[in-house]
């Protein structure tokens, strides 16, 4: 148990929260992963900035994410929704007891998700109807999974609803987004997995993942939302700790076996 020394147990005035849903990724791009924890109704949902060395410090007021109170926060993601390069914040609400919004008309059961935009500059501003009817409706949520289930190069979101069913939400974001599919090799002694790696491009360090043994080819993803299709043999460059290095020829495994250089993937 370290959430105390290592800034994540209390709110920026040194207050216990509710905690009801968290997230982690790297909102702002630094290269450590930071955390969204949801709370209860009356209560910011907070946000908090990793230093780098595994220490957190909370940004809720300067990222612009107290201006919203209203809602009990459940499941949560800090995903890229606008393909810009920036990772996003999505949320979703819902009340826990349904009999109160008949007494406390102010606290409903069924409310809508929240979506954060990131801004670029450590700042967001929430959308709920300008991010579209499947935001804005209300619905008692409480818990989401990320994935894009119509390859079309941007990332949808499943809803778990309360008594309800499942809300799919499709992303239809516009612009010149382009893809990148490749069919990966598939590792014998594995079988079907995900593989994830850092990735640095031009919408800056993110993280790609290829998911094997999925029909049809799966696709490879970068932050940036710039998906190409590969053809031909070539050589793969690998991205590490921010770098770029470049495999050499076949090198020879522990017991002598030689491996193929990897694949270039442009």
């Amino acid at each position: 148990q370290e959430g105390l020394e290592r800034g994540v147990a209390l709110s920026e005035d040194g207050l216990e929260q509710a905690g009801m849903g968290v997230a982690v990724g790297d909102y702002d791009l630094d290269g450590s992963l930071d955390v969204l924890k949801t709370h209860f109704s009356d209560d910011t949902n907070v946000l908090y900035r990793n230093d780098g060395k595994g220490y957190f410090n909370d940004v809720t007021i300067r990222a612009g994410l107290g201006v919203e109170t209203r809602y009990v926060g459940w499941g949560a993601g800090i995903v890229d929704l606008d393909n810009d390069g920036f990772p996003d914040l999505f949320v979703v609400t819902g009340s826990v007891y349904p009999e109160v919004e008949r007494t406390l008309p102010a606290y409903p059961f069924r409310t809508p998700r929240l979506v954060f935009r990131n801004l670029g500059d450590g700042r967001f501003e929430e959308l709920i109807e300008e991010a579209g009817p499947g935001v804005a409706a209300p619905h008692p949520s409480r818990g989401c999974a990320f994935g894009d289930f119509d390859n079309d190069g941007d990332v949808d979101v499943l809803v778990m609803n309360m008594n309800e069913r499942p809300s799919l939400l499709r992303n239809d974001v516009t612009g010149g987004a382009r893809r990148r599919e490749v069919e990966p090799e598939r590792d014998r002694r594995a079988g079907p997995r995900p593989l994830r790696r850092p990735h640095a491009g031009a919408g800056g360090v993110g993280t790609v993942e290829l998911l094997f043994g999925q029909r049809p080819p799966p696709a490879l993803r970068a932050g940036n939302g710039d998906v190409r299709r590969a053809d031909g043999p070539v050589a793969q460059r690998r991205h590490r700790a921010g770098r770029q290095r470049r495999s050499g020829p076949a090198r020879r495994g522990p017991r002598g076996r030689r491996h193929p250089p990897p694949r270039e993937i442009r």
